[in-house]
């Protein structure tokens, strides 16, 4: 707004602005000097409050009172993430980069109920905090973070190589760039133990490997589970333990377990020599 707005207004125009604040009770136009954004309900798209960023200084500014509104709300419909940032102008500059769910909180102690409130009935499951990258953004981010687990919305930050998201917009950054840095690390793949490769004998013994070991079961019945006193063997090369338990017994089985070839603290050679 270029300062112009009171020159333009009758009276009863310039009434209603002080009313609602876009006038000061002076006369002077709040927004002079800025990019104005509207600030609408989630439902119904009514305008209720703006916000303006100063094109030579930095300040953002909103009308007088509580925050009311929201920025591009649509932002968090029809998707399971929304990318959450500190600022109106933040939002706007990833907007034109062509990220679509994005939404501003209002600075770093805005995260109004009413956002809130449209996170969770447009039933977003993920957030990413685009807070500014300073002690204070940082701050904020841990605190949204927990307000977020509290309804079920797992939040996680990143930090763009930027005081903020108009900054690294401004800097000439892609929409490639900006989805590179903001997607999630994919898991690392835990690596699954090799399984061991079992074989039955003529005599109907079963055995199998594991890593060195080579074990060997006797007197397993083959119609049945009717009886399970066996005879094991477990050999590593040359050495070898060959014992006999009743795996009905649990005291049995407790002692197996205790016996060299089981336990997992030693190598499995030391276990058996």
């Amino acid at each position: 707004m270029d300062g112009s707005l009171v020159e333009k207004l009758s009276d009863d125009g310039k009434a209603a602005l002080v009313r609602i604040g876009v006038l000061t009770e002076t006369g002077r136009d709040l927004m002079a000097g800025c990019v104005v954004f509207p600030l609408v309900r989630g439902a119904t798209n009514q305008v209720v409050s703006l916000y303006g960023r100063h094109t030579e200084r930095r300040q953002h500014l909103y009308l007088p009172g509580p925050h009311r509104g929201l920025f591009n709300p649509q932002g968090a419909r029809n998707t399971d993430e929304v990318l959450l940032t500190e600022s109106v102008i933040d939002a706007a500059a990833l907007w034109s980069l062509g990220l679509r769910n994005v939404i501003p909180v209002y600075g770093t102690n805005g995260f109004t109920d009413e956002i809130v409130g449209h996170l969770q009935e447009c039933r977003i499951k993920r957030a990413v905090l685009l807070m500014d990258s300073d002690e204070a953004g940082r701050a904020a981010a841990r605190e949204i973070a927990a307000r977020l687990e509290q309804i079920n919305i797992s939040a996680r930050s990143v930090e763009l190589p930027a005081k903020d998201a108009a900054e690294f917009v401004a800097s000439g950054q892609s929409e490639e760039r900006a989805r590179a840095l903001i997607a999630e690390p994919e898991a690392t793949r835990i690596p699954q133990p090799d399984q061991p490769k079992v074989a039955s004998s003529d005599d109907g013994s079963i055995s199998f490997a594991f890593d060195t070991r080579l074990y060997r079961i006797r007197g397993l019945s083959p119609s049945g589970l009717d009886r399970l006193k066996v005879n094991l063997r477990i050999s590593v090369g040359q050495s070898f333990h060959l014992d006999t338990l009743d795996l009905y017994q649990a005291r049995a089985r407790f002692l197996l377990n205790r016996r060299p070839g089981f336990a997992e603290s030693k190598s499995a050679k030391s276990r058996l020599s």
